[in-house]
């Protein structure tokens, strides 16, 4: 017994053919690996992405890279989004430093510095960046501002 299938029917199983997106409900997900159908919201997204958006996009836990690897080096908690909808990490890699769980490339507060940190200073709550070692011996660290100078 042959079933007829309606063109609208079609048209959304062509288009899952051509994009690869899971259909998690009536939303399309793209890098979903787990939908949960009830709830039309991705569960589960690909390796190295988490569910954000109420589960209608996967996202890295944070857009930046180095040679094209993940800022974040600890684990990412998709419970935890930023108001640009990136998924929060609570460890960065060396040569980033953490703002509120966005990694951050060291070089974005001292043009030459390698390495940093993004901390509070003692009896204060109030973070400040300090830049930790230079790119190379050409650059010394200045004591007053923690920032990188030829």
């Amino acid at each position: 017994m042959l079933k007829v299938i309606s063109l609208y029917t079609l048209l959304i199983i062509i288009n899952f053919l051509i994009t690869k997106q899971k259909t998690c409900g009536k939303y399309e997900v793209p890098n979903c690996k787990t939908c949960d159908d009830v709830k039309e919201k991705c569960i589960e997204c690909k390796s190295g992405l988490f569910p954000t958006y109420a589960g209608l996009e996967c996202s890295s836990c944070n857009d930046e890279s180095i040679g094209g690897q993940m800022a974040c080096e600890g684990s990412c908690d998709s419970s935890k989004i930023s108001i640009s909808g990136r998924v929060l990490c609570d460890k960065c890699k060396t040569g980033y430093y953490s703002i509120e769980g966005i990694c951050t490339l060291c070089s974005s507060g001292s043009p030459n510095c390698k390495r940093c940190s993004y901390e509070a200073s003692p009896g204060s709550t109030q973070k400040i960046y300090t830049c930790l070692e230079c790119v190379n011996n050409e650059y010394d660290i200045s004591d007053v501002d923690g920032i990188c100078y030829h």
